[in-house]
């Protein structure tokens, strides 16, 4: 997936336009790859996300987000669970393994390792 907000790789106006967006005074304007046949539901869960703060999804029960269409498919008792079966698992080498990540070009800067408990793994 991507951010729905695209500015360049400038955060700050990132920021701003997710504020703008939560505030009301500017809309979502969902990307074009969301308006096609049979992403209905993935772009109502978008739109009722990147809205007014006041009129998103779960603002008030935050367990309404799970009710929504786009998870239909999704078994929450049996994935909290965790008996739901991935339908893709990655074959990791070590706890620092990021082969499976697209590389960019900001992502040159250096990040120390993780270091904790690799347990998951």
């Amino acid at each position: 997936g991507r951010s729905p907000f695209e500015f360049e790789g400038d955060l700050k106006k990132t920021f701003k336009k997710v504020c703008l967006i939560g505030m009301g005074r500017e809309s979502f304007a969902p990307p074009k790859e969301l308006e096609q046949e049979g992403l209905e539901d993935t772009l109502d869960f978008a739109q009722q996300l990147l809205s007014k703060a006041s009129d998103r999804l779960g603002r008030q029960i935050s367990c309404r987000v799970k009710d929504h269409k786009y998870f239909t498919d999704i078994d929450f008792e049996q994935l909290g669970k965790k008996l739901v079966k991935p339908p893709y698992v990655p074959r990791i080498l070590n706890a620092t393994d990021a082969s499976h990540f697209d590389v960019r070009p900001e992502d040159d800067e250096k990040v120390e390792p993780y270091t904790g408990s690799n347990h998951i793994f």
